[in-house]
């Protein structure tokens, strides 16, 4: 499971297999979630979470479709992160429907970050169980589709 990044805020988690990667579910509900990684252009490819194609561009911002139909979002920045020189960091949103949440790697750790953050924000002590029957009665209605 992915540990929940260190770097503040709570929501956010790092893919085990590509911690440069950083993951947020921004919504969920309906029929569809949005998910968004960020990441360095290269750590993004390597992962497997965009193409070269989908990174490139200049329109970013604006709402994209990607090899499975599905609408996604390209935000790009400079950062210079330790007094280094800046470099390319890029924020992609994927918008799916509900039915492909497996697919997107991260994605339940994301939700299960962002429930206990929720807990926590409203006062609740964010304890494992609870964050964890939530996430599951989430992933529950979005398999029932």
């Amino acid at each position: 499971m992915s540990e929940v990044c260190s770097k503040k805020p709570l929501w956010y988690v790092t893919l085990p297999s590509h911690p440069a990667v950083i993951v947020q579910c921004h919504y969920y509900g309906g029929d569809n979630a949005a998910i968004q990684y960020e990441g360095t252009p290269e750590a993004l490819i390597k992962s497997g979470i965009a193409t070269a194609e989908m990174l490139s561009g200049t329109y970013t911002g604006r709402k994209r479709v990607d090899v499975a139909g599905h609408h996604f979002r390209l935000q790009r920045s400079f950062r210079t992160e330790g007094g280094g020189s800046p470099h390319l960091y890029c924020k992609v949103m994927f918008y799916k429907p509900l039915a492909f949440i497996d697919q997107m790697p991260g994605a339940r750790q994301a939700i299960y970050a962002s429930e206990r953050w929720r807990d926590e924000r409203a006062g609740r002590t964010p304890d494992s169980q609870s964050a964890a029957s939530a996430t599951a009665d989430i992933l529950a209605r979005f398999a029932r589709g």
